[in-house]
């Protein structure tokens, strides 16, 4: 394995998604990876598998940034080297202006942030 900017994106993406879940994402980020375990993963909802320990949030710009936090780290994941952002594309996503909702914070889906 060549290491490279594209590793540490993703390495940045795991440790981002252990914060969101509380939890190491082994198990997650398998199944994002396996096509037969792809179409159940991208169903579930982001609130499941966000960490229990804290409550949901509540305020509109908590939830935009939660939702930024969860579409970048999942962009970062990416099973393709080449599909991931840079981390300098990272920082600017964090410093763009955020998009308003389109669907309820319980109803957004991973597959939704996955394809985003």
């Amino acid at each position: 394995m060549e290491v490279n900017e594209k590793c540490d994106v993703f390495s940045f993406g795991v440790m981002s998604l252990e914060m969101l879940m509380g939890k190491h994402p082994g198990d997650l980020i398998s199944s994002l990876f396996s096509s037969f375990a792809m179409q159940s993963s991208s169903d579930l909802l982001l609130k499941d598998v966000l960490d229990k320990r804290i409550p949901c949030p509540v305020e509109l710009v908590i939830i935009q940034e939660l939702i930024l936090v969860a579409r970048v780290t999942f962009a970062c994941l990416s099973e393709s080297p080449h599909s991931r952002p840079t981390m300098e594309q990272v920082h600017n996503e964090f410093m763009m202006p955020k998009s308003p909702l389109v669907d309820p914070f319980p109803m957004i889906t991973l597959g939704q942030l996955l394809h985003n």
